[in-house]
């Protein structure tokens, strides 16, 4: 991995972390799941054009398009059922429950993109599983 990509990598790390704690505390002070939803929803506006203009992408107006639409549905709809669980538990047992969704990734992109699972990865997914399941623990 190069160095530009663990950068990034830690910045989605830390900025992740924070994210879960900051929404844990919005719905502590009493403010609804729905509307720290859609609060939050609104942030992306004020990145989305220094995005634009630090990386001027190429958006596709074809097929693709409508996966990356797809995409952003199910993101969204993920967001609001995390937030939904962060009302009525830890933050740190639902992040860490959450953040094995890489599985199911690699299960779908096995069966839907013909990609391989090698032993590495199915090993990582188990440990994962397994410290999520004692993370959850009370």
């Amino acid at each position: 991995m190069d160095s530009r990509t663990l950068f990034y990598s830690i910045m989605a790390i830390l900025a992740w972390g924070l994210w879960g704690v900051l929404i844990k505390y919005a719905t502590m002070r009493g403010i609804t799941g729905v509307a720290v939803y859609i609060t939050a929803s609104l942030a992306p506006l004020l990145v989305i054009p220094w995005i634009y203009l630090a990386y001027r992408p190429h958006i596709p107006m074809n097929l693709s398009l409508l996966t990356i639409v797809t995409a952003g549905v199910f993101g969204t709809l993920g967001y609001l059922f995390v937030i939904k669980a962060l009302e009525k538990a830890p933050a740190g047992t639902i992040i860490a429950m959450t953040s094995i969704y890489p599985g199911v990734t690699l299960i779908l992109s096995c069966l839907l993109l013909g990609e391989h699972a090698d032993p590495k990865k199915i090993i990582g997914i188990i440990l994962a599983l397994t410290g999520v399941i004692l993370l959850s623990l009370e």
